[in-house]
């Protein structure tokens, strides 16, 4: 468990990261869950629903500096052509070699046993055996987007051990190397974008000066995280160690206008950074931070004369990022095998709804024919044949069909007379029964009474008779 009197985890204790490389960087913060940690665990854990254990995500144009990150941090690699995901273990960074599906192959935590080091399409997390395993048989059946819902609806539930059977007719992908991987994972960041869902702006690293404990106002460039417009930012003085606490700007109080009428000046006020999980479930919800944004004053306007004096509603705030005319993307998202397949199942379908509309037009067009040729077909008859042909055959369909209903009219009464007949013929049967039963009963009851009165003795019914 973990103790009170350990230190804080690095990247708690010293939330803004700096190096004296010129390799520019941005960092955001993740953590994941545990339900308990070996006592020689180094850090204090923070409980909260489990013990968390945080860690920093580096990303930067270049490999990661020797003086930047602590056991357990991540880096990504965002240099074009080199894209690569390395790890911090006890001493140095080392370079992941790739999904491994098994235990033994694994990348291990260097501090919590149990967890390993895996990219899925959105993040790069320390996942559990399960949660890897999970993951990598689902981005090989190319069902990432849904979870395999839509296989479950289709299919039902996978036998057990389905995830291994190579026989079950569905085609599978390799898993994604490092360089893959970083790409899926900015190519969902891009579409977040282009969605509407911006992703969190991670924080830029501070400058530490190898000579001297502080540096002066003086300006450097940070990359943003996609590597491509510069921003320049002024330097605060930095101590040899970061700080402990970041220093945040209160916004001041202004004084509301007189005429409460007119429009009100506001500002942006700012809000704490959070930290987002890197634990399972931050893959199935996008993450959600708060970045800190500089206060900004709304000037008060005043109305022109000529208009009305209209109470106003004070209207939500967005802050503005500029844009800069030289912004880059780092690189162009790489073709994998799922976008190929996606790509052909998308050319598939277009063609199958080409050819349904060609064959739907081809059955309207016959129908139209057949429409039209049943038309003339009726219309035919009354122009061609004459009036007495037309009569002699409604009389002789007349005449067949009335010759028809008399002949079943007598088979009708016939058969009547048939069943009446036989009617009448069972009951004289039946009455013929009766007689012959009664006739054979009589013989029957005569010997019962000449062996009464043949018993020897004294008979008592004719005793009681005579007296």
């Amino acid at each position: 468990m973990a103790s009170t009197s350990k230190p804080s985890m690095p990247c708690i204790a010293f939330p803004n990261p700096s190096s004296v490389s010129s390799t520019p960087f941005t960092f955001e913060r993740r953590h994941f869950t545990q339900k308990s940690l070996p006592d020689d665990f180094p850090y204090e854990a923070i409980r909260d629903n489990g013990l968390q254990v945080h860690y920093f995500e580096f990303r930067g144009q270049g490999a990661p500096p020797d003086d930047v990150g602590h056991p357990g941090d991540v880096w990504l690699n965002l240099k074009p052509g080199e894209y690569a995901l390395h790890a911090r273990l006890a001493t140095e960074w080392v370079l992941w070699p790739g999904p491994r599906k098994a235990k033994k192959q694994m990348f291990a935590h260097p501090l919590v046993d149990g967890r390993y080091l895996w990219c899925t399409r959105k993040h790069v997390l320390w996942y559990t055996c399960d949660g890897i395993r999970k993951s990598a048989s689902l981005q090989m059946r190319g069902e990432e987007e849904d979870f395999g819902r839509r296989r479950y609806r289709t299919v039902g539930p996978m036998e057990r051990g389905g995830s291994r059977a190579g026989d079950d007719g569905v085609s599978r992908m390799p898993l994604r190397t490092a360089a893959e991987a970083i790409a899926k994972i900015l190519e969902m960041e891009e579409e977040e974008r282009r969605n509407g869902r911006e992703p969190p702006e991670p924080k830029r690293r501070r400058i530490r000066d190898a000579d001297s404990a502080s540096v002066g106002s003086s300006t450097r460039s940070a990359k943003t995280r996609e590597g491509g417009s510069d921003q320049q930012e002024s330097a605060a003085p930095v101590s040899a160690e970061p700080s402990t606490s970041t220093a945040i700007p209160q916004p001041q109080p202004s004084q509301p206008p007189t005429d409460p009428h007119l429009r009100q000046p506001y500002n942006t006020h700012t809000f704490p950074l959070q930290s987002t999980p890197s634990s399972l479930s931050q893959a199935l919800e996008p993450p959600v931070n708060i970045t800190v944004q500089p206060p900004i004053s709304r000037p008060v306007v005043a109305p022109a004369a000529s208009q009305a004096r209209i109470p106003y509603t004070q209207p939500p705030t967005v802050a503005v990022v500029p844009v800069t005319a030289q912004a880059v993307q780092t690189s162009a998202p790489i073709p994998t095998t799922a976008l190929r397949m996606l790509e052909g199942e998308i050319h598939r379908m277009r063609e199958e709804t080409r050819r349904l509309s060609e064959e739907n037009r081809r059955l309207n067009d016959e129908n139209t024919r057949l429409t039209e040729e049943n038309r003339r077909l009726r219309a035919q008859p009354s122009a061609l044949c004459p009036p007495d042909l037309i009569s002699a055959v409604k009389d002789s369909m007349a005449s067949t069909l009335g010759s028809r209903v008399a002949g079943l009219t007598v088979e009708l009464q016939e058969q009547r007379a048939a069943r009446a007949e036989a009617e009448r013929k069972l009951g004289e049967f039946q009455e013929q029964l009766r007689k012959i039963t009664q006739a054979f009963q009589l013989p029957v009851m005569a010997p019962a009474e000449n062996t009464a009165l043949s018993t020897p003795g004294p008979s008592p019914r004719l005793a009681s008779s005579e007296t």
